[in-house]
């Protein structure tokens, strides 16, 4: 039979009813492998018996994932033998998209005497950790679970004393400052708000900071070191005006308002601010949360603030 000849786009194709040529050949089963589904791995209950499993088989992958959950047998014995696979890789661990899962899942689920080593090992490498996107959240974990035990206690001392400031101002170390602010020891919540004080006005203006600040100062302006930290914040006429017309430093102002000690001082510098702060996106969406969206002057509606 002979060929159809068609022109597309400058190419000459042939079109005919013979065999495809040794070149289309060999590319179709590679079109067909593409189109098949991925192979069904083995299930997860068998890949635990006998040796340790290892970091990177596919089980531990799909341990990671909620819908692998449902299929793993729950209790001591299966936890254990997560424990044994994570043991001396819990550095590559904390890292991995899947591990720091798995890390997450043994911290929640053993006694802490069992996942202690997770902390131990660690150790030494707590800074570079804690601004991991995957391993603050172990850190977070721990702090969370085990704030009291000494390796953790040790691993978070590290890392204050490495660089407080630092892990405060990270898009990820914050979270663990916070975590700390909450569950950690009186000492290291202390170091924490210590390293606010240094620049607290810069620290107020920060992306990450300054949600560190204002956690701090909510839960705990009661504290020596915060009740030094405040007067710093309020020293000039107009910190609580160039706060409020600020995107992050506005919220720092909301938070000193809930404070007992400053609440007052803050309502008068707002009341005396008012003109400027209504001309500012964040002053005015301040004034308008602190009158009850009601309309008129801040003033006038200073019994709202309890003046």
């Amino acid at each position: 039979m002979a060929p159809k000849l068609v022109i597309k786009n400058t190419f000459l194709c042939a079109f005919d009813d013979d065999e495809a040529s040794p070149v289309n050949s060999a590319l179709q089963p590679r079109r067909r492998a593409q189109s098949l589904p991925p192979p069904v791995s083995p299930p997860i209950a068998s890949s635990v018996e006998g040796k340790p499993p290892s970091l990177d088989a596919p089980w531990i992958c799909a341990r990671a994932a909620e819908s692998a959950q449902a299929h793993l047998p729950r209790g001591p014995p299966t936890d254990a033998r997560l424990a044994a696979g994570v043991r001396g890789r819990v550095l590559d661990a904390a890292r991995s998209p899947q591990g720091h899962v798995v890390l997450l899942d043994l911290i929640r689920r053993l006694p802490v005497e069992d996942v202690a080593f997770v902390a131990a090992e660690l150790r030494g490498s707590g800074l570079s950790i804690a601004s991991n996107v995957y391993g603050h959240i172990v850190l977070c974990r721990l702090v969370e679970y085990s704030a009291e035990h000494p390796m953790t206690v040790e691993l978070v001392d590290e890392v204050i004393d490495e660089g407080a400031e630092a892990l405060c101002c990270h898009k990820f170390g914050f979270c663990l400052a916070m975590s700390v602010l909450s569950n950690g020891s009186q000492r290291q919540r202390r170091r924490i708000i210590a390293a606010l004080s240094t620049h607290v006005q810069r620290f107020a203006r920060h992306r990450f900071a300054s949600q560190v600040l204002e956690h701090a100062i909510v839960a705990h302006h009661e504290t020596d070191e915060c009740q030094r930290l405040l007067p710093e914040l309020l020293r000039h006429s107009s910190s609580v005006a160039k706060l409020a017309c600020h995107c992050f430093g506005t919220h720092i102002v909301r938070a000193l308002l809930v404070v007992p000690a400053t609440a007052k001082q803050v309502r008068t510098s707002i009341m005396q601010a008012e003109q400027r702060l209504r001309k500012d996106r964040y002053g005015a969406k301040l004034l308008e949360d602190l009158a009850g969206n009601a309309s008129g002057s801040l003033v006038g509606q200073a019994s709202l603030f309890g003046a």
